[in-house]
């Protein structure tokens, strides 16, 4: 099993040819070892990166000027030469001015170029019939100049060759797992579960953590399949609206509201660099609340029993009330109309005998009375 997925990462790998994707020279077995050659990546891994990010960001370090003082994370790419700074100066502002969220739009920006980039190479292995299934940090890696390039094919499915995978097999890192991938036998997989796993990563560049860091796999993979993320932006109000759109539309759980593409992921991306129109919307609070009814049945079931017999008991009280007050109504009209013709039999006497002046005065209650 081992081997045959080292092959098929070989495989996968050696048919695809595009910048951000490590490259395969050759494979091969020699006395039993079976072996391939790739590209060597002389940089950290984005997880590597992320760690740093977060180790400096909660100590407080503050925001350098382009080119001032090189990154820690840069300080492990080829790029650093202990011996000669002004090297790692002239290029640091290339990958990034600083290693901390801190500091506004460059940050941002730089984000968005290499997840942009990312999301062209996935777009060239979709094309090529090949879906990585396994997109994660630790699968990127950093060059010294700034490329990502996508690494481990080994959970990559041919989609000629289905019969490679079993069904329901449970392949991925929870973390970056789309809920298609959770769910596996019972919804189908295809290249748009690579694009939910770089809309995750994307999002902990924003945020510096994922958008389910739970405690336990199976809370994690929980939250994936029934709780939203919170959005970046949410999270810190530095994250642009526009990346906080693109990101939460590339980790929706539909995978019919994503991306289509990875193509038109990067689209976009480049539309925010760039400060132009996207395709992208952002979600209204009518469409949330429709989501959580979907996602949550028996509490929407519940709710919505809650609510009818509340409308019933408040129409049947308002009933009663109304029906008391016709009551009352009717009531007080039969008592004017009893003391109206009491009034009106004893202005008739009055007149008989003669006497007006009281007649008159009757008369005047009875107009009292309506």
């Amino acid at each position: 099993k081992a081997i045959l997925r080292f092959r098929r990462e070989a495989e996968a790998a050696g048919k695809l040819h595009h910048t951000n994707i490590v490259p395969i020279y050759t494979t091969g077995e020699d006395k039993g070892i079976h072996y391939y050659a790739m590209e060597l990546i002389d940089g950290p891994s984005l997880d590597a990166v992320i760690k740093d990010l977060k180790q400096e960001t909660s100590e407080g370090t503050e925001s350098s000027e382009a080119g001032a003082e090189v990154p820690s994370w840069l300080r492990k790419t080829a790029l650093y030469d202990a011996t000669g700074p002004a090297v790692a100066r002239d290029h640091s502002a290339t990958v990034s001015s600083s290693s901390t969220v801190a500091q506004g739009s460059k940050y941002f920006d730089q984000v968005a170029t290499m997840i942009a980039e990312v999301a062209d190479a996935l777009e060239h292995a979709h094309e090529h019939g090949v879906i990585h299934r396994d997109i994660k940090p630790s699968n990127l890696l950093l060059s010294p100049d700034g490329r990502l390039s996508i690494n481990d094919f080994g959970l990559a499915r041919m989609l000629e060759q289905p019969g490679m995978t079993m069904t329901g097999e449970f392949v991925g890192s929870p973390l970056y797992m789309s809920p298609e991938q959770i769910t596996a036998g019972r919804v189908s997989i295809d290249h748009r579960t690579d694009i939910y796993s770089l809309g995750a990563t994307l999002y902990e560049l924003l945020t510096l953590q994922p958008p389910f860091p739970g405690q336990t796999r199976d809370q994690v993979l929980s939250q994936i399949l029934h709780k939203e993320p919170p959005s970046p932006k949410r999270l810190d109000r530095k994250v642009p609206t526009d990346l906080d759109t693109i990101c939460m539309k590339a980790i929706e759980k539909d995978d019919d509201r994503r991306f289509h593409t990875a193509g038109k992921f990067a689209n976009d991306l480049r539309a925010y660099i760039n400060r132009h129109a996207f395709s992208s919307r952002r979600i209204g609070a009518i469409e949330r609340t429709v989501r959580f009814m979907r996602r949550n049945p028996m509490a929407t079931a519940f709710a919505a029993f809650v609510l009818v017999v509340s409308i019933v008991g408040f129409s049947w009280f308002r009933q009663v009330r109304m029906d008391a007050f016709e009551r009352e109504k009717e009531y007080k009209i039969a008592q004017r109309n009893n003391a109206i013709n009491d009034l009106g039999r004893e202005v008739l006497n009055d007149v008989f005998r003669g006497q007006t002046e009281n007649a008159a005065s009757l008369i005047d209650q009875a107009r009292s009375l309506g």
